[in-house]
């Protein structure tokens, strides 16, 4: 369902609530000249606007300047023309202070550099939180260890400070800190809280029987403490004044409670909320300004609605952003609101900013984004169940989907409810098939045709000593027969990997839990009872099948848990045969020697009957855990009614990602970049950061990557790949499941087991026939 109800819902509260914003005496002052006349187009956004005729737009202030701390609040000037900020204490140049931000003759804001001035503080010693004032701050530090309340005089050299320790009688981190109206600090832990007096005296110090998880001092000298899904209200003397509900969640970890000008301003999933008058409104609705939620923290509040809000800008930083009611464009076409849903939260952070600086970037496009938990519940399977057959018989019509499971993709694709991109990858100018790496493309085939775009394409792969891989070292591909063979040819002081117990044995050897290397869906064939199918049931029942028992049985599982160094030299010395490794750039790939420390390996690939050999035994995959680029893949709908308006973003999600292994141009841009780059992996099982090797003399593997050496992941880029979407559904792991389960029990044997694998599948791709 598209979200135009919704949107429509949410803009009208959100003009009301400038109506009486617009009548509210605020703090900041009068009104200058360039506010009246408007920064955006020169319009007045003001009464003379209707409110239905307004939208909540920014502007970025500091894209490429330093970078301002949104943990520590800054000193706004009562008359509405500076800005005093705080810096992150890890800036590029080390510096540490504030810095001014002030309106140009257009009304816009602007940092100035020239402006800094530094902390007066000892090496070691920074603030987490806190808040600039007129003449000072008030800091939550650190130093060594231990945090305090520090006040800080006009020239940012501390004048007083009390441990926290001697503030709270139970001080469990992290802290937190707020200032008053009239100079009352607030100290929270997760456990208690505190007022003190504006010369650091302490007034009241409490326990908490409710965890404390953010604190909002008001504009007099109370207080609002967030536990769970209730904001209590506390006067100075510290006594629960009265209780508010939130019956939403509430993004705690970006702050989470802000107060101004007697209105509390709470962060929620869908954006900020605000409490006056005994009732909640939206205050400002996220999706509707092209803010995703990730690490948005409000900053200042300014008057007629005006915020300062830093955003995270996806790759590196917060960005401060101007936002303030503009009028909207005078468009005579309606608005084209494109959904995306999809499974795992809203996507990574980086995915979430760019779906908002997509929309930033349009006119007419607006793409939003919806949580399969938000309209299922939290259930998994019952989740991906429900979505399924609501895709499937047409009760839900999202234009597109982004990150959602191996089960759901296969119902889109064996319903051919997706779009081709076959024909948009034919005839655009930009992305298109002679500039899509082939191990891309074969990951989104199914049936001949393009199911979606992945935004980033992950290699799986083994790997091994030269010295151990023996006839089958320098090879790229091989098969489940011989690398059965190899395993039996092992010595037995060698283990075959890392991860023998019996449940890990499929994924650890053959990357999929289901055992489809021995299922072949084009023939609609199986070979269970093959004899490197009985040898691999053999091995898998000779393996541990406990914990306790891995840990008696493998040296390498128990060295992980005594020492790291113990694990690298078992691998160096070739007591470990095989290592599972992903990568999908320069940096991961040159990581294949960091378990060997030796450059005379072979990446041999999982095993494949693939006849063309070549690379084909590096499955290809959309998730890397842990990866800090947007992963997974766009697919369109068959049923949007504006497959061009999705083309239109998934090109753009595609070149403002991360995307080397999925273009060609991309991927040559990128390896210029790391020409010259040193990588490094010492004997001590630590590794360099692939930009500068810091410890040249230490002993261990060290290289320099010249582009000259990129033609080996060029080509993996290009041939590798072999499509997981097959047809495979959750159906045929329960199968394998179940025979394997009686086969560790030990009720059958391996060629009994093997026996009922074969009955069984092949009538499950009898009925698929």
């Amino acid at each position: 369902m598209h979200q135009t109800k919704r949107m429509k819902k949410f803009i009208r509260p959100l003009c009301l609530l400038l109506a009486l914003l617009l009548l509210l005496p605020y703090g900041c002052g009068k009104k200058n000249a360039a506010q009246t006349e408007g920064k955006h187009g020169g319009q007045n956004a003001s009464a003379e606007t209707p409110d239905d005729e307004l939208i909540f737009r920014g502007v970025p202030i500091n894209p490429e300047g330093p970078i301002v701390d949104p943990l520590i609040r800054p000193y706004v000037d009562p008359d509405g023309n500076f800005i005093i900020a705080a810096l992150e204490g890890e800036q590029e140049d080390g510096t540490r202070g504030t810095v001014r931000l002030e309106r140009n003759k257009d009304g816009e804001w602007e940092l100035l550099p020239d402006s800094y001035r530094p902390y007066l503080l000892p090496e070691g010693t920074g603030p987490e939180r806190g808040m600039l004032t007129e003449d000072g701050a008030v800091f939550l530090m650190w130093e060594a260890g231990v945090n305090a309340v520090a006040l800080m005089d006009a020239d940012y050299a501390c004048t007083a400070s009390v441990p926290v320790s001697r503030i709270l009688p139970d001080v469990s981190y992290p802290c937190k800190i707020s200032v008053s109206g009239d100079g009352t600090i607030w100290v929270t832990s997760q456990g208690a809280y505190a007022a003190l007096e504006p010369d650091l005296t302490v007034r009241f110090a409490e326990r908490s029987d409710m965890p404390i998880e953010a604190v909002a001092a008001d504009d007099e000298s109370g207080a609002w403490l967030l536990s769970g899904s209730q904001v209590l209200c506390m006067n100075r003397n510290g006594q629960h004044v009265s209780t508010v509900r939130i019956d939403e969640p509430i993004d705690t970890s970006m702050g989470a409670l802000y107060c101004f000008d007697g209105v509390l301003y709470v962060s929620v999933s869908r954006g900020l909320i605000a409490y006056r008058e005994g009732e909640w409104s939206l205050a400002v609705d996220y999706a509707a300004a092209d803010i995703t939620r990730t690490f948005t923290f409000p900053y200042a509040f300014l008057e007629d609605g005006e915020m300062i809000l830093s955003l995270f800008n996806g790759k590196d930083r917060q960005i401060l952003w101007d936002y303030r009611y503009v009028p909207k464009p005078d468009d005579s076409e309606g608005p084209i609101l494109l959904e995306i849903v999809t499974e795992y939260g809203l996507g990574p952070t980086a995915f979430s900013t760019l779906v908002a600086n997509f929309n930033r970037s349009q006119d007419r496009i607006r793409v939003t984004m919806t949580k399969m938990s938000d309209l299922y519940g939290n259930d998994r399977d019952h989740m991906e169940e429900a979505f399924g057959r609501d895709l499937v018989t047409g009760v839900r019509r999202p234009d597109m989907v982004y990150d959602v499971s191996d089960r759901i993709l296969n119902a889109i694709a064996q319903h051919s409810l997706y779009v081709d991109l076959s024909s948009y990858l034919s005839s655009d100018d930009d992305i298109n098939f002679d500039n899509l790496f082939g191990g891309a493309r074969k990951t989104v085939t199914y049936k001949d045709t393009i199911w979606g775009m992945p935004l980033v394409v992950y290699f799986h792969t083994l790997t091994g000593l030269n010295s151990v891989l023996g006839e089958y070292a320098g090879r790229t591909s091989w098969t489940i027969a011989e690398e059965m063979a190899f395993i039996e040819s092992l010595p037995e002081d060698v283990e075959v990997n890392d991860g023998q117990r019996q449940c890990f044995v499929p994924q650890a050897l053959t990357y999929y839990e289901d055992l489809r290397v021995f299922v072949d869906m084009e023939t609609m064939s199986c070979r269970f009872t093959s004899p490197e199918a009985v040898a691999f049931l053999e091995y898998l029942a000779s393996r541990p099948a406990t914990y306790e028992e891995e840990l008696r049985f493998s040296k390498i599982f128990a060295a992980w848990h005594t020492s790291a160094a113990e694990v690298m030299r078992l691998y160096h010395d070739g007591k470990v045969a095989l290592n599972e490794f992903t990568f999908h750039d320069v940096r991961e790939y040159y990581a294949k020697y960091q378990c060997f420390f030796s450059e005379d390996i072979t990446m041999i690939g999982y095993p494949t009957e693939d006849p063309d050999g070549g690379y084909g035994g590096y499955v290809t995959d959309l998730v890397s855990y842990g990866a800090g680029a947007c992963t997974g893949a766009l697919t369109i709908m068959r049923d949007s009614a504006y497959p061009e308006a999705c083309w239109e973003f998934i090109k753009y999600a595609v070149r403002h990602n991360n995307p080397v292994s999925i273009l060609k141009d991309e991927f040559e841009k990128y390896i210029e970049e790391c020409d010259g780059r040193e990588f490094a992996y010492y004997d001590d099982g630590t590794r360099g950061d692939g930009y500068t090797d810091r410890r040249k003399a230490a002993p261990g593997l060290h290289m320099t990557f010249h582009k000259e050496d990129a033609e080996e992941l060029w080509n993996i880029l290009e041939y590798a790949g072999r499509p997981w979407l097959v047809g495979f559904d959750d159906s045929l792991t329960e199968i394998v499941t179940e025979e394997l389960s009686a086969l560790t029990a030990k009720h059958v044997t391996p060629e009994e087991c093997a026996e009922r694998l074969q009955s069984r599948v092949s009538l499950w791709l009898a009925e698929r026939s």
